[in-house]
């Protein structure tokens, strides 16, 4: 009898350590339940190394921001380049895709009520009058801009 619950406390402890490692590997990555199309979609963590340009300073530098990466939709390529990884920088992990799928398909994701786009919603785009244009005024000396004023106007152009 003793011999029966040492190895049922050795296995719910196997589990319990997996459960951990599959927690820890999840965190290179955000998943959340779109509710608009119910797919679970996703994306890999970034330090925030990743940059984009966004034009020029005055003195020509270049600009650089950080870039988030987009949701995709979890598709069954990326769930195996997901479960592959984790087996490659986990070998111990000997359940890897079914601890990865029991998160995932899960109500420990988060769900996200996308904004749909104004033709989905049923919304129609304002009549080429009614958009609102930008007016800038400047004024420059020598090629540089020294006032600048930007103001919005609802109406015809």
């Amino acid at each position: 009898m003793k011999n029966y619950q040492n190895q049922a406390a050795a296995l719910q402890e196997g589990v319990s350590q997996e459960i951990e490692l599959t927690e820890q590997f999840l965190q290179r990555y955000e998943f959340r339940r779109n509710t608009f199309n119910k797919k679970i979609e996703y994306r890999e963590q970034r330090d925030g190394t990743d940059l984009e340009p966004a034009g020029f300073t005055p003195d020509g530098l270049q600009l650089y921001l950080p870039v988030e990466p987009r949701f995709q939709p979890l598709t069954d390529a990326a769930m195996n380049t997901i479960v592959r990884t984790a087996k490659k920088m986990l070998p111990e992990m000997t359940h890897a895709r079914t601890n990865i799928e029991e998160y995932v398909f899960s109500t420990e994701v988060p769900e996200h009520l996308p904004r749909p786009h104004p033709t989905q919603a049923g919304i129609q785009e304002p009549a080429q009058s009614q958009r609102r244009s930008l007016l800038c005024d400047s004024q420059t000396s020598g090629g540089v801009i020294k006032n600048e004023k930007c103001r919005f106007r609802v109406g015809s152009m």
